[in-house]
C-alpha cells in the first residue's frame, strides 16, 4: 500500500511540474540575472527533505519526505511521511520564494505511539502504529538569509482531515482511539537553499 500510494504521489507531481514549467516566470536573483526555480529544503525539527519548485511567479509546487531522525536514540520515535503540497503567495512582490503563502496538501503518515498508559491503577508500557493519510491546508513565512539571497529559512503550521486512518495497537492499552483520530496538525522549520 505504502509503494503504491508513495509511486501515485510522485506521479502527479511530476506531472504537474512538466504541465507548469511551459508557464514558469523567471525568478531573478536581485544581485545577477541568475534564474532560480528550485529551493532544495532540510527539516530541522523533526527530520525530513523537501523540494521546492516554482511554477508560475505566485505559486509553487513541493514534496516533503520525512523521517523523523529520533528513531536513532529511540525505536519507539518512529515516524514517515510523504507530503505533496501547492503553495500559492498571495502577496508576493519579492524575489520568489519568499513571503508568506497558502497551502493545499495531500498526506501520507506513518508512525508510533508510544508511552506508559494507566488504567484501573495499573500502568503499562502501550505502543499503537498509525497510518493515515488525508489532505489539509497551511500557511507560512519563508524568507531568505544573508546578502546574496541564495539561503532560506521556513516557519510553517496547519493540519489535515484523516480521509483514511489505520491504528493497530501493539503492546498495552490502546492510546489512539482509530473512530475519533480525524486529524494530524503539521508544523515545521526549514533551511533551504535556491538553485
Amino acid at each position: 500500500m505504502k509503494k503504491h500510494l508513495l509511486s501515485i504521489l510522485i506521479t502527479i507531481l511530476y506531472t504537474s511540474t512538466i504541465s507548469f514549467n511551459a508557464y514558469a516566470i523567471p525568478a531573478l536573483n536581485r544581485n545577477s540575472d541568475t534564474i532560480y526555480r528550485n529551493n532544495l529544503k532540510l527539516e530541522l525539527l523533526f527530520g525530513g527533505i523537501q523540494f521546492e519548485k516554482m511554477v508560475h511567479d505566485k505559486g509553487s509546487i513541493q514534496l516533503s519526505i520525512g523521517y523523523s531522525y529520533h528513531q536513532l536514540s529511540d525505536p519507539n520515535s518512529y515516524s514517515f511521511h510523504v507530503v505533496p503540497e501547492y503553495r500559492f503567495y498571495p502577496m508576493n512582490k519579492q524575489i520568489w520564494p519568499t513571503g508568506i503563502y497558502i497551502g493545499s496538501f495531500l498526506y501520507y503518515k506513518d508512525f508510533i505511539v508510544a508511552r506508559d498508559i494507566e488504567q484501573n491503577n495499573i500502568t503499562l508500557f502501550s505502543r499503537d502504529k498509525v497510518n493515515t493519510g488525508g489532505i489539509g491546508v497551511n500557511t507560512g513565512y519563508q524568507w531568505f538569509l544573508g546578502k546574496k539571497k541564495r539561503m532560506t529559512t521556513n516557519i510553517e503550521f496547519g493540519f489535515g482531515y484523516n480521509i483514511f486512518r489505520n491504528v493497530n495497537h501493539i503492546d498495552g492499552f490502546a492510546i489512539i482511539d482509530e473512530d475519533t483520530y480525524n486529524f494530524n496538525f503539521i508544523g515545521g522549520i526549514t533551511l533551504g537553499y535556491t538553485f
